[in-house]
């Protein structure tokens, strides 16, 4: 590699897939991956697109690339809530503990909602050859994984004073078999007309709510569309506060303290492979 990677460490730690009954040395065995891609919406763009030309991972034994045949563009405010796009699907790679997995990006751009501008996303150089996840995940022998990357792009833009948007990853992996999501409908008269509507996903019961940038930060956010309804998916399954604030588009992950309103909260549980409803209404 010419040039280091931008490193993120995977947020769900060592990820596990479906382990076979064959307790044998998985080296000399092989497994099936499937990787899909998902993310939540932010409000003053139409599109972020990101080409993608691959994916590299490096187990014990080594490095493995997987090369698409034509680069991918993915929209990834298409992929909102539940919705995914799958970028593997049953790839045969060696089972055993793997390091990290690497996106090979080729380039990424953004649509402005505002006036329909489409513009260059700038890449960090330390990210130039691909985003790199590091942590920890096992394909199992003679069995299978299937895994989603959450690309938070609410935390990921960042807008370069006078040069236009950033874009520096923020991705956390989850096991689909251990993940559910939220979803409900809010209150349309809980903040004005002209507000910029978001419902935020805190880790526990009563979780200290933070902004995009603080130490408290959400696992995961979702807008509410014009219809008063929202989504957060791909949470791993246990207790969450969900909270509501009328002021997103006010939320800057680069700088973090914001003063951040929420209007209304609750607790939720999310069990794997369900969809839980709470809705988000006056108290």
């Amino acid at each position: 590699m010419k040039k280091p990677l931008l490193t993120l460490a995977l947020a769900s730690g060592l990820l596990q897939g479906c382990l076979s009954n064959d307790s044998s040395d998985a080296t000399n065995d092989s497994s099936q991956l499937s990787l899909a891609i998902t993310d939540a919406a932010i409000d003053f763009a139409a599109e972020v697109n990101v080409v993608i030309e691959g994916i590299e991972l490096h187990s014990d034994q080594g490095a493995h690339t997987v090369d698409f045949t034509e680069a991918r563009t993915i929209n990834l405010l298409a992929l909102q809530g539940s919705e995914s796009e799958a970028l593997l699907t049953g790839e045969t790679l060696p089972a055993g503990e793997y390091q990290w997995l690497r996106l090979k990006v080729e380039s990424a751009n953004i649509v402005l909602s505002e006036n329909g501008a489409q513009m260059p996303l700038t890449i960090p150089s330390s990210a130039q050859s691909g985003f790199k996840l590091v942590g920890g995940f096992i394909l199992p022998a003679n069995g299978s994984a299937d895994f989603t990357l959450d690309f938070d792009v609410r935390k990921s833009l960042t807008v370069n004073a006078g040069s236009g948007y950033k874009l520096r990853p923020t991705i956390r992996m989850v096991n689909n078999l251990e993940v559910g999501h939220i979803g409900g409908s809010v209150e349309g008269t809980l903040c004005a007309a002209s507000s910029s509507m978001a419902v935020y996903a805190y880790e526990g019961i009563d979780a200290t709510m933070g902004d995009e940038g603080s130490d408290t930060a959400p696992v995961a956010s979702s807008l509410v569309s014009d219809a008063y309804q929202y989504e957060i998916g791909f949470l791993t399954a246990g207790d969450y506060t969900v909270a509501l604030t009328c002021f997103a588009a006010e939320d800057d992950a680069e700088v973090g303290g914001d003063e951040l309103t929420f209007v209304v909260s609750g607790n939720v549980t999310v069990d794997s492979k369900q969809t839980s409803i709470f809705d988000l209404q006056a108290q």
